[in-house]
């Protein structure tokens, strides 16, 4: 879940600043409790009264805001907790609005917020990269990623790679998560002679295929 569209004008004719511009609670078990803090400046040139409301996409999981409601004179800031505590929820993403309303003109925000629940189950499979071709004989790497429902990546999957066609051959499958977080590494070694190499991704039922040609010199 996203802020909206980005309204330039209406953005120069606010008089409100709320910081950061969205929440993360990240992502982690069904039972948690965790805080966050949020601050609301008044950038217009008279006091007003601010209210915070929550606008969850899920009404069964979502933080709450203290103090709720305040007063501010032109300038000032004030900090507000965001906290939330839950359990047993189900896997998947929870996230919403913190709505941010004054009573002045233009004193309005919107603040998206976004916890996952953790799930050790591949729901996508995402190549990001992969040689469209190579040498003869070439060692060429093929990066992908293996997320959950919520988007978040599964670092303990066991994925399969393998050479369908083309006479090439699969070295190793590694987790690349130093260099490149949450992606795995597949180094895969190109046939001997010019033609096209089917290389076959597979995490449970989750299953992609990739094609690299080989051709020209073989590399060092």
């Amino acid at each position: 879940m996203g802020a909206g569209l980005l309204d330039v004008a209406a953005a120069l004719r606010g008089t409100v600043i709320a910081y950061p511009v969205s929440i993360n609670f990240g992502s982690g078990g069904a039972t948690f409790d965790l805080t966050r803090e949020l601050t609301v400046t008044n950038v217009g040139t008279s006091g007003g009264s601010f209210r915070l409301s929550v606008l969850p996409a899920n009404p069964n999981a979502f933080p709450s805001v203290t103090p709720d409601s305040f007063e501010l004179e032109p300038g000032a800031s004030r900090t507000v907790s965001l906290t939330w505590s839950s359990s047993a929820l189900d896997p998947g993403p929870y996230q919403g609005f913190i709505r941010v309303s004054g009573t002045g003109p233009g004193a309005e925000a919107s603040v998206p917020y976004w916890y996952a629940v953790f799930e050790a189950v591949p729901k996508y499979l995402t190549v990001l990269s992969s040689p469209a071709s190579g040498s003869t004989d070439e060692t060429v790497s093929i990066l992908f990623r293996l997320t959950d429902r919520s988007g978040v990546p599964v670092l303990s999957a066991d994925p399969k790679v393998t050479s369908v066609s083309g006479g090439g051959s699969v070295l190793s499958v590694l987790l690349a998560d130093e260099d490149y977080p949450g992606v795995f590494r597949a180094r895969v070694r190109l046939s001997t002679v010019p033609g096209t190499n089917l290389f076959r991704i597979e995490a449970g039922e989750l299953r992609r295929e990739v094609t690299v040609r080989s051709g020209g010199v073989p590399g060092n």
